[in-house]
């Protein structure tokens, strides 16, 4: 009797705890206040507690907390919601299906029940009924997840090859949300597919501005940037993705040349390929009816048909050319599975308010409440050092822009200045040529000669001729004198001229004739050191004295036509003689630098064209 009235009692303190619940202050009977109980707060603690760890791998306290949440509410669509999520994370498709249909009976109204449950439909390839499931997410009232239920659908028309129909639902996401880097990448990887570059350029410039570049968005514009012929927009985004993003994928497709194998070009190749499946080819059984008259715009039938395979998420969707089978889904990874969804915004991992439990639970909640709260700080903690290295790589990205626009804009100084100089060098080099074609010798009588004789005359390769094959060892030059050799010098042979002489070592005449200590009217011996080079005066007082023949303080006036050559005499010596330029005396009597004269030849000294016959 004892142990019924102990029972009864512990029933009816169990029942009164059930209903409220009461606190006072710490040395005063003054109650704080009364609280009626709502386990629904519970039960979304728990929801938060197990997405949680759901996130992290830990899938077996995530359904630990799942299921303590249905305890607590078992009539509340958002734990059916969350259940179906691990359900889906962990491949039991199965239970996936029969918790969102509980969902969706506890709350007909419930959107975000019916985006999640289209978008895990449209991953096991049932895309009939996951577009009317999106479609009715988008049209019910209060739904503000409008923008995610279209790139669903987009990504829904993907895994059918129906890019038409991928590319207006992208649109459509990113006007009812402009800053969704998910769909402006998308619709800008399907518009490249698709042959719309404009578009696809659009799209990431809108990224761009929004401050959102990453290593897939940057390849991208490579590509987009490739096709246009943009060059410098492709040096730009080679630039950036070797300096920011050198270890990603993207970076290694660029440096081993296989841009091919990316996730856009095999899209690419996957619009094309669908293009192809779309052209009914007639057969021989086929009827064909002949047209009474030409048609102004013949057409091709195309029919449109619907893949029967399923791909397994954007990211196989971009990255494969041949559609998935279903074996290939089941392998799909959980991260990948998370990724299609735009998970409700009841199962936001949010801290809730705070509530007062009851008793058979009182201790555990607590707890929980306190573990999710370490893992919320956690989170709110790894949120912070994610935004500072965004925020970092933002700026890391500016900074680089910054220094690639700087070398770039010192490349075209540089190449400017290059420009200008090598402009300069070849107007002097023309300049110098034009001089050089006229090789002019001036003279003056001998009473006003000046010390040196000046020759104007640019030194090529033209100019330098080769001393005369009949006298090979005529010269005996020292070209790299040791310390106690004489300096170079030339042995004068018979009938060579000192103009010759400068010729054939391709040096001034007027600084040879500086460095040997002669006039215009000296002559030079046969066996005579014409030296090379400066040197003292001691070694030109060892030289042979030059023989001066002409000793008259005027040019000589000729009244004859011809000029009778004597022993010692030289072309440049007649010259300078009758005061006569020796290029025209030469080319008079038509001579050469090599030529040599004979004792008693007979010279012109006047043009020809004035004597007369």
């Amino acid at each position: 009797m004892q142990k019924i009235l102990v029972g009864l009692t512990l029933c009816a303190v169990v029942t009164l705890t059930a209903c409220v619940s009461e606190s006072s202050y710490v040395g005063s009977d003054r109650k704080v206040g009364q609280r009626n109980l709502d386990n629904s707060e519970a039960a979304r603690t728990r929801i938060s507690l197990g997405l949680n760890y759901l996130r992290r791998g830990d899938t077996t306290q995530a359904k630990f907390n799942l299921e303590r949440a249905r305890a607590f509410a078992p009539d509340m669509p958002e734990v059916y919601n969350a259940l179906a999520f691990y359900f889906q994370a962990v491949g039991e498709h199965a239970q996936v299906e029969e918790a969102y249909k509980q969902a969706l009976s506890k709350d007909s109204k419930n959107a975000d029940a019916y985006n999640n449950y289209g978008a895990f439909l449209c991953q096991v390839g049932k895309y009939d009924e996951a577009e009317t499931l999106l479609l009715k997410a988008i049209s019910l009232p209060g739904y503000i997840r409008v923008a995610e239920s279209y790139e669903n659908l987009a990504l829904c028309e993907l895994d059918q090859q129906g890019f038409t129909s991928a590319k207006t639902f992208l649109e459509s996401s990113v006007s009812h949300n402009g800053t969704r880097i998910s769909s402006l990448i998308n619709l800008a990887a399907v518009s490249y597919a698709m042959g719309d570059n404009v578009a696809a350029k659009t799209a990431l410039q809108r990224i761009q501005r929004l401050g959102r570049v990453s290593a897939r968005s940057t390849l991208l514009n490579y590509l987009v940037a490739e096709k246009q012929g943009d060059m410098s927009t492709m040096k730009h985004a080679e630039q950036l993705l070797l300096s920011l993003y050198i270890d990603t994928p993207e970076a290694r497709l660029i440096l081993q040349q296989r841009l091919l194998e990316s996730e856009f070009e095999q899209l690419r190749e996957q619009y094309k390929l669908s293009l192809m499946a779309n052209i009914v080819v007639p057969t021989d059984s086929s009827t064909v009816i002949a047209p009474t008259a030409p048609t102004d715009n013949p057409r091709l039938r195309v029919v449109r048909r619907k893949s029967t395979e399923a791909a397994s998420n954007v990211g196989s969707a971009m990255t494969s050319a041949t559609t998935k089978t279903a074996a290939a889904k089941k392998a799909t990874t959980t991260a990948n599975s998370v990724s299609r969804q735009a998970i409700a915004g009841s199962l936001a991992l949010s801290v809730p308010p705070a509530f007062e439990s009851s008793p058979e639970a009182g201790a555990e909640n607590a707890a929980a409440a306190q573990e999710l709260a370490a893992l919320q700080q956690a989170e709110q903690e790894a949120d912070r050092v994610a935004a500072l290295a965004l925020a970092a790589e933002q700026h890391a990205v500016k900074q680089a822009e910054i220094r690639l626009e700087a070398v770039r804009l010192a490349a075209e100084r540089v190449v400017a200045v290059q420009r200008e100089a090598k402009q300069q060098a070849d107007k002097l080099a023309a300049e110098q040529a034009a001089a050089a074609s006229q090789l002019v010798l001036v003279a003056t009588p001998l009473e006003t000669l000046p010390a040196e004789t000046v020759l104007t005359e640019l030194p090529s390769t033209s100019d330098t001729v080769v001393a005369e094959q009949a006298v090979p060892a005529a010269v005996a030059e020292i070209s790299t004198p040791e310390p106690a050799a004489l300096p170079a010098f030339h042995v004068v042979q018979e009938g060579e001229s000192l103009y010759a002489i400068s010729v054939q070592h391709n040096i001034r005449l007027a600084r040879l004739m500086q460095w040997n200590q002669l006039t215009p009217e000296s002559v030079i011996k046969t066996d005579q050191r014409i030296w090379l080079g400066e040197v003292s005066e001691s070694l030109l007082q060892q030289a042979q004295p030059a023989v001066r023949l002409v000793k008259s303080s005027a040019a000589v006036l000729s009244t004859e036509p011809y000029h009778q050559v004597t022993a010692g005499e030289t072309m440049f010596g007649i010259s300078f003689q009758y005061n006569i330029r020796l290029e025209r005396f030469m080319a008079w009597n038509s001579l050469t630098e090599q030529s040599k004269l004979r004792v008693g030849q007979q010279v012109l000294i006047v043009d020809p064209a004035s004597v007369q016959p």
